[in-house]
Formats: C-alpha cells, structure tokens, sequence
C-alpha cells in the first residue's frame, strides 16, 4: 500500500453519488512536503513519512541545520535542491 499523508475523504456530490479523495504522500509536491517538514505544529511520525519520501526522489538532499533567528522569527532550514 503506498504511504498515506492523512486519511482518505468520502465527498457526496448532489446528483452523482459519491467521490473518494486520496491523500498520498507520493502524490503531493516538494514544496508542500518541505513546508509540512519545516512547520512547527507537524506530527513527528507524518514528518519522518515526508521526509523519507523527500529523500527517495531524485535531485533532494537533506541538510540539517541549527535554528536562526531573524528579528524574532524562528527559522529552520532543513532541506535544499541539489
């Protein structure tokens, strides 16, 4: 079974039944994989599930790095394009 971001919705459409929408992680973007890895309020199992798949498409490499801060900000920077 492919790997799961959240859990699947059932949609009813008036007058044509029903719609499944899916939610798998090999189906969304890098940018929304890497801002789900950088936010704050992520899930750590779902994190670790962005950031295999983020590491098994080409092009990706991780870098881990230590947090800065910009007038107050936090900002962490954990992945760029190689």
């Amino acid at each position: 079974m492919p790997t799961k971001f959240r859990p699947s919705e059932i949609i009813r459409v008036k007058g044509q039944g029903t719609k499944t929408n899916h939610y798998y992680i090999k189906n969304m973007t890098n940018n929304e994989l890497l801002e789900y890895v950088n936010s704050n309020n992520a899930i750590p199992k779902r994190r670790l599930k962005c950031i295999n798949e983020l590491q098994s498409r080409k092009g990706i490499t991780l870098v881990h790095a230590k947090e800065l801060s910009l007038d107050g900000k936090k900002v962490i920077k954990t992945v760029t394009f190689g």
